[in-house]
């Protein structure tokens, strides 16, 4: 998977490539595309300087504890010292292009939530000179941005690292936020998806486990004519095949549970007639992968992937024609292409 975006990102060719002390433990797709990502930033970082480096440098750059892309963002704490500051930054991150209603009354709700005295609302500025402050600005619907691209990223993942015993907090507020009435579809997703990124971590499954079973639920349990297409880019986003087929302490990879199997093929038959090809096929070509590189799961994988299938018939050739293209073609193909005949009711020779 590294090596393939290093590839696909013009970073390596395919040879000899690096070993970073990042992949020795056990990381998410989610988590590897975005080291990709801080890779990205410290040749960019480079770029303008006479000596611009090379993979091995700009690896060892994204490896340290505060990676390219979240240093503006420390930065920008040592002049944004106060507590409802941190939190209007925080709430445009994650309600990033959310209007600003929504941003104000979600960062003060974080205040709130916070141990001490909040800050009293008429002390503070207008909500336009404090959004200039943390470098946000407002659209003329009064829909709240950063002036930095990509920065909403960088400053969700800066919070979760930097300040890991707000953690449980910050999980509740998500939850609270998440529930208000004052949220459209796409804020919904921003913060839902913004969350999820932080929290796939193993060590932070308590948080997950229970921000997936429930969404599974919500996505699969419901008729199909009550959904959205914002409930299948959800979908797409939280479901990580590494995190799906990961052991647990005290059960089995969920993946293997019977329930969670059934919501899964739910999901991607969400995404197959929701979305376009263009939408799902990188995500259906990370499932197909890690079914090729773990035989234990293999078949859950693709069970669930081609059960999603069904309702969608249309989809299953290109579903065989993205195994049957891959680098893992003589793993998995044969193996895809007989599971689909099944499905189809074809006996092949």
């Amino acid at each position: 998977m590294f090596g393939h975006l290093l590839g696909v990102e013009g970073l390596a060719n395919g040879a000899d490539l690096p070993r970073p002390d990042f992949l020795r433990s056990t990381r998410s797709m989610n988590e590897i595309r975005q080291f990709v990502y801080d890779i990205l930033d410290a040749k960019e970082e480079q770029a303008s300087k006479d000596d611009k480096g090379d993979l091995q440098r700009w690896i060892a750059a994204a490896e340290l504890p505060t990676s390219p892309r979240e240093t503006p963002v420390s930065e920008a704490l040592t002049e944004l010292a106060s507590a409802s500051q941190r939190a209007l930054l925080l709430a445009v991150a994650m309600l990033h292009g959310a209007h600003a209603d929504v941003i104000d009354g979600a960062a003060s709700a974080l205040v709130a939530s916070l141990p001490g005295a909040p800050d009293a609302a008429l002390d503070r500025s207008p909500l336009g000179e404090r959004l200039r402050e943390i470098g946000a600005d407002a659209d003329p619907a009064r829909h709240v941005r950063f002036t930095r691209s990509g920065y909403e990223a960088a400053v969700r993942l800066f919070f979760w690292r930097h300040f890991p015993e707000l953690h449980g907090v910050l999980a509740t507020w998500v939850r609270v936020t998440l529930a208000s009435n004052h949220l459209s579809d796409d804020d919904r997703t921003e913060m839902a998806g913004g969350f999820a990124a932080q929290c796939l971590d193993a060590r932070y499954q308590r948080y997950w486990t229970a921000l997936l079973r429930l969404l599974l639920s919500r996505l699969a349990d419901r008729p199909f004519e009550t959904t959205r297409t914002v409930d299948a880019r959800i979908f797409l986003h939280v479901a990580d095949p590494s995190r799906l087929t990961a052991r647990q302490p005290t059960s089995p990879p969920p993946i293997t549970q019977s329930d969670v199997a059934r919501q899964l093929a739910a999901g991607w038959a969400l995404a197959f007639t929701r979305l376009p090809g263009t939408e799902w096929a990188s995500h259906a070509s990370d499932w197909l992968r890690c079914a090729a590189e773990d035989d234990t799961n293999r078949h859950p994988l693709l069970n669930v992937l081609i059960e999603g299938g069904r309702p969608a018939t249309a989809v299953l050739p290109q579903l065989y024609g993205l195994a049957h293209r891959a680098p893992f073609r003589d793993v998995i193909a044969d193996l895809v292409l007989n599971q689909i005949s099944a499905v189809q009711g074809v006996e092949l020779p």
